[in-house]
């Protein structure tokens, strides 16, 4: 959680660490126009679950137009996501995937995204 003071104007405020920024566990839910950046993952190897927006047992999710840099995984579909979609999206800088799907996950769409520097 982040409690912003009130003159806070959006800006400046980084979140960084061994944990996802977003977990969704819900439905019908849009996401866009933010910027992900620096996080981290003390995973040894690729083997992580954590993303900049992690999700599970979700539908009905849109992820649009958000640009993602520097994080360990920009999307983590994991166990049995559908109706998701991923477009528009820059992904740069990524130490893992831009956009991963697990196993179960189904009828996603994932398109017109720009993906950069990935596996650094």
């Amino acid at each position: 959680h982040f409690k912003a003071p009130t003159d806070f104007d959006g800006t400046g405020a980084v979140v960084s660490g061994n944990h996802s920024i977003i977990d969704i566990p819900a439905a019908d839910i849009s996401i866009s126009g933010f910027t992900f950046s620096d996080t981290a993952t003390a995973a040894p190897d690729g083997d992580f679950d954590t993303a900049a927006i992690s999700m599970e047992f979700a539908s009905s999710i849109t992820i649009s137009g958000n640009k993602f840099v520097n994080v360990s995984q920009g999307v983590f579909a994991r166990y049995f996501c559908s109706d998701v979609t991923i477009a528009g999206n820059d992904f740069s800088h990524l130490w893992g995937s831009a956009v991963y799907l697990a196993h179960g996950s189904h009828q996603n769409t994932v398109k017109n995204n720009l993906i950069e520097n990935t596996g650094e």
